[in-house]
């Protein structure tokens, strides 16, 4: 399936149109590939590099499946009305965040698992200042 999917052409002009995209292996991913978890890191995003050929995007999940990296990319991304974010996965550059026009709604998940509880309250609080919903802390 894996070898079938990578000779698919996808253009630019594709990822354009892209508004919802869920990188999250607790979904979608179970349905192709059972038991992606026991192949390594094979599936795992190790950055966000590219995200922004997603002009259209307005639905952002960064769950299980992206690894701990810069949410910088993110800033390319003006449309961006809601975004998840798993707070265990320790991401850097999160005051890109403060600065999405579009966002409205931003879910952490898993927040009281995580270590990292104080870098979160000052981010939360500016894009609370700024009207946008935050659940999941």
């Amino acid at each position: 399936m894996e070898r079938f999917l990578h000779t698919l052409p996808l253009t630019a002009e594709d990822l354009a149109t892209v508004t919802r995209l869920c990188l999250d292996g607790d979904r979608e991913i179970y349905m192709l590939y059972p038991g992606w978890w026991h192949f390594g890191g094979h599936f795992s995003i190790a950055d966000l590099d590219g995200l922004g050929h997603c002009t259209a995007l307005t639905d952002l999940n960064l769950n299980s499946m992206v690894a701990p990296c810069s949410l910088a990319p993110l800033a390319t991304l003006t449309s961006l009305r809601r975004l998840v974010v798993d707070a265990i996965d320790d991401h850097r550059d999160l005051e890109t965040l403060t600065n999405l026009p579009a966002l409205t709604e931003l879910e952490i998940v898993n927040f009281a698992r995580t270590n990292d509880h104080e870098r979160w309250p000052g981010i939360i609080g500016e894009l609370r200042a700024h009207g946008v919903s935050v659940h999941g802390w």
